[in-house]
């Protein structure tokens, strides 16, 4: 028996690449499509950097109104601790309550959430989740409140004072 030569392969690559098609057609919608992606990156590109200026407005926009609200609430604590006053104490709540309005807004996000029933008859249960998205201003939250300690703690006994005097008129 002779023995047999595999020199080539029954799979050969054909030395010369298939020929195109230069259909007009087909170039034509190749052409519109590369312009169309052109365009398309061009303007995601200038809605990206447009979006990039929005956020770095709003985080100088914020920065102002904490930075307001916080110096309101040192001064009128400051304010208070000289002057026990049910004014300086009114002025104080109203700084504290609009700062803590702004961080809460800002630092926070609460989404709702349902869930069916387990069981026949049982009504849907409600879940509130809480993120924090500005972490640095929570902590700036928390500071400042830790740091206002005894300005909070006259309005607590105030407001506590208020409620048993309210107790007693009824």
């Amino acid at each position: 028996m002779e023995r047999v030569e595999f020199s080539g392969s029954f799979f050969t690559v054909p030395a010369k690449p298939p020929e195109k098609r230069d259909d007009k057609k087909t170039s034509r919608k190749s052409r519109h499509a590369r312009l169309f992606n052109d365009l398309l990156e061009t303007h995601t590109e200038e809605e990206k950097q447009a979006e990039a200026v929005k956020v770095r407005r709003r985080s100088l926009d914020l920065d102002k109104e904490i930075g307001k609200a916080l110096d309101a609430v040192h001064s009128r604590g400051d304010k208070l601790k000289k002057n026990p006053t049910l004014d300086t104490i009114a002025e104080y709540k109203d700084a504290v309550r609009q700062f803590l309005q702004i961080a809460v807004s800002s630092a926070f996000e609460a989404r709702e959430e349902t869930s069916p029933p387990r069981r026949e008859g049982e009504e849907e249960r409600r879940f509130i989740q809480i993120r924090v998205i500005n972490e640095k201003l929570e902590k700036l939250t928390a500071q400042v409140l830790s740091s206002q300690k005894n300005e909070l703690e006259i309005l607590r006994r105030v407001d506590e004072i208020h409620g048993l005097l309210i107790d007693l008129r009824y």
